[in-house]
């Protein structure tokens, strides 16, 4: 198997180099196939090659084609062009053929009433621009931080609006070295600038309520509706995509799973392990308060809370865990254990976690609880959802 494995990977190395120095059509027709290959695989994870609906792949692979076409002819400036008609031509697919292919096979993830609205981000972005702040903190303008428009881009600036606002920045002015900092400590900006970030989260939390509760500034009525309810709105057709809402890999209860073992726990732990000591200490969520082990179980009780359909540990009548406990009881009864498993693995993890990153044993272990609850959702949304 090793001896295969090596050849293969000599025979790959080779063709890749031949292709980048050969250049020109060679080059990119290389990469077409390569990218052909990628989406083809992309489709059928989100199931549009599996159900023989090809009109939509269809039309990304021809865009791809006509991608690389353009930029072997030197007409790249006509590229994005090219992705705008791709992305036209698959809003006529789905729309004229609705019900035949789902929002989400065309967007590739759905977005609740909190992305929406870009309220998550505008909460909670981590990591923070330090730096900005202690500069908003010598100006006194904080104007242009508070009331900015998120901009949660993949080439979002470090100095973003969202980065300098949310329930961090308020950790950051309120707390030090894991110590609430006395009122003394707090001079007329820090006061004026937290007072401008408890304002601005106001009505970020407030919209975020009416936007499930009365659909207000959203523009198909409350999503509390849609999701118990489906009539197409928000791209929710049917139950079993509201189930798949809830429990999804993006940003979903199996998502949140992965997040705080692979993301929340592991990027600081990498860095620290790396050798980048500080960077590791930096990249830990809400260490100004030392609070960040307590932040990664809330997020595993925030997933317990949508399973259970509770906020208390109680398990009600009308929720994923009932049902669940009827269609597989054995896998509902692993995952419910494995919820308070991965709890306590986390709490296992030495406070500070910030002082604490090289805890191999106890890291690994939460890490590896989160994985498990992740591949433990991931089928009871095989089950109820369809997926």
């Amino acid at each position: 198997m090793f001896v295969t494995r090596l050849i293969s990977g000599i025979v790959l190395v080779a063709v890749a180099l031949l292709t980048i120095c050969s250049g020109g059509w060679i080059l990119y027709g290389t990469l077409t196939i390569v990218s052909l290959i990628g989406m083809f695989e992309l489709y059928r994870a989100v199931k549009v090659q599996k159900q023989g609906e090809n009109l939509l792949a269809v039309v990304g692979y021809l865009g791809v084609i006509l991608h690389y076409i353009l930029l072997s002819l030197g007409y790249s400036e006509y590229a994005m062009m090219n992705l705008i008609i791709v992305l036209i031509a698959m809003m006529f697919v789905y729309v004229f053929s609705y019900p035949k292919y789902h929002a989400e096979q065309v967007m590739a993830a759905f977005f609740g009433v909190a992305d929406l609205a870009q309220l998550d981000p505008s909460l909670d972005s981590w990591p923070l621009d330090k730096g900005g702040i202690d500069a908003i903190l010598q100006s006194g303008n904080w104007e242009d931080a508070v009331g900015g428009d998120v901009d949660d881009g993949d080439d979002a600036p470090a100095d973003a609006p969202q980065n300098l606002r949310g329930f961090h920045t308020a950790e950051y002015l309120l707390f030090e070295d894991g110590e609430a900092k006395k009122i003394t400590d707090l001079d007329a900006n820090k006061i004026g600038y937290l007072k401008a970030v408890v304002g601005r989260m106001s009505k970020d939390t407030e919209l975020l309520l009416k936007g499930w509760t009365e659909g207000k500034n959203l523009e198909n009525g409350a999503y509390k509706d849609a999701m118990k309810a489906p009539n197409g709105t928000y791209s929710i057709s049917n139950i079993k995509q509201s189930v798949a809402m809830i429990l999804n890999s993006d940003n979903g209860a199996e998502g949140i799973a992965n997040e705080v073992g692979a993301t929340k726990i592991g990027d600081p732990v990498d860095k620290w392990n790396s050798g980048d000591k500080e960077g590791g200490v930096l990249a830990v969520e809400s260490w100004y308060s030392w609070n960040s082990l307590n932040d990664y179980t809330d997020n595993i009780y925030s997933i317990r809370n949508a399973y259970y359909g509770s906020l208390d540990g109680t398990v009600a009548s009308a929720s994923l865990c009932s049902i669940m406990k009827k269609v597989n009881p054995t896998l509902n009864d692993m995952v419910v254990k494995q919820i308070q498993e991965t709890i306590t693995a986390i709490n296992d993890i030495p406070h500070p976690f910030r002082n604490n990153l090289g805890a191999t044993t106890e890291v690994k272990n939460a890490q590896n609880q989160c994985a498990f609850l992740c591949s433990g959702l991931a089928l009871v949304r095989g089950k109820l959802a369809g997926e």
